[in-house]
């Protein structure tokens, strides 16, 4: 998977990821799933809720 989260969290933060995991399972998992304290990656497919990250736009006011 070419994002660059995933490298992040693969290569820096194992310590998280549930046993094998990441694998990119068929080449269809690109979400994280939080499941029994670890992550999973999961097919966009999958009907579960969801938590989105978002840039938040900084203004000067004075």
């Amino acid at each position: 998977m070419p994002s660059s989260w995933f490298q992040l969290l693969k290569n820096g933060g194992n310590q998280f990821w549930r046993d094998n995991q990441p694998d990119n399972w068929k080449g269809d998992e690109d979400r994280a799933q939080y499941i029994n304290k670890q992550w999973n990656d999961i097919s966009c497919a999958a009907s579960l809720k969801w938590i989105c990250e978002k840039l938040l736009l900084w203004i000067a006011c004075c």
